[in-house]
């Protein structure tokens, strides 16, 4: 297996994520001022960084596409403020809007499979929990975390998180609204070789989930 490049700009480029069809790639990338905006570029390498949303004072991380890849949520950090929001942006108009302001920080938003519902975590609560959100915005909100939570992945019909050093699955219905099920732990981070001491409270992502929620992948710690 071979690796091949795709950009080459000098800033820190983070937080990758495919479009829904896997013709695109949204990413953050680092300017000299130090703050990150977002883009989009062609999967293959062709064309330039399309400008996503580029404004100065506030960073822009870890988007998330909607499933008609018509809208990315991501999260902020203002610089004067110190404010963590979700927001999201038309990719085609480049409009903007909040979806949630709430007190605390707000980050990790990842938008659910029928686009529906936004998942994320929060600590409003004193300690980082999974909430989900409906989109666009409203005042809902539902818990789905009891112990602590960070790092939200959706399958179709489950929402996935870690709660310290094991990864949680919490069944879901969305007739009338959002209700979550009782959280239930598949394995710890030390059964699959991601280290004894793995508590996922960095904003570096270290798992993913297939869309059946079937299969994981996870970064694995080796010794040399």
């Amino acid at each position: 297996m071979s690796a091949n490049r795709i950009t080459t700009n000098e800033g820190a480029e983070r937080h990758m994520i495919w479009s829904p069809d896997g013709s695109r790639i949204a990413y953050s990338i680092q300017n000299e001022g130090g703050v990150s905006n977002l883009y989009i570029r062609a999967s293959d390498g062709s064309g330039g960084d399309q400008p996503l949303i580029e404004s100065e004072g506030m960073h822009k991380w870890y988007p998330s596409w909607s499933p008609d890849a018509s809208t990315v949520v991501f999260h902020t950090n203002n610089q004067d403020t110190q404010a963590r929001d979700l927001w999201y942006v038309s990719v085609a108009s480049g409009e903007t809007a909040v979806l949630v302001d709430d007190d605390g920080i707000q980050a990790l938003a990842r938008m659910s499979r029928d686009g529906r519902f936004v998942a994320y975590q929060s600590d409003q609560d004193n300690q980082m929990e999974i909430y989900v959100t409906t989109f666009p915005r409203s005042d809902a909100r539902w818990k789905v975390s009891t112990n602590g939570g960070t790092w939200p992945k959706w399958s179709d019909d489950e929402l996935f998180y870690w709660e310290g050093n094991s990864l949680m699955a919490a069944e879901f219905t969305t007739d009338g609204g959002f209700s979550p099920g009782t959280p239930r732990r598949l394995f710890t981070g030390e059964q699959v070789g991601m280290g004894a001491d793995n508590m996922m409270t960095s904003y570096n992502p270290e798992y993913d989930v297939s869309a059946d929620g079937t299969r994981f992948v996870v970064t694995q710690r080796l010794e040399r």
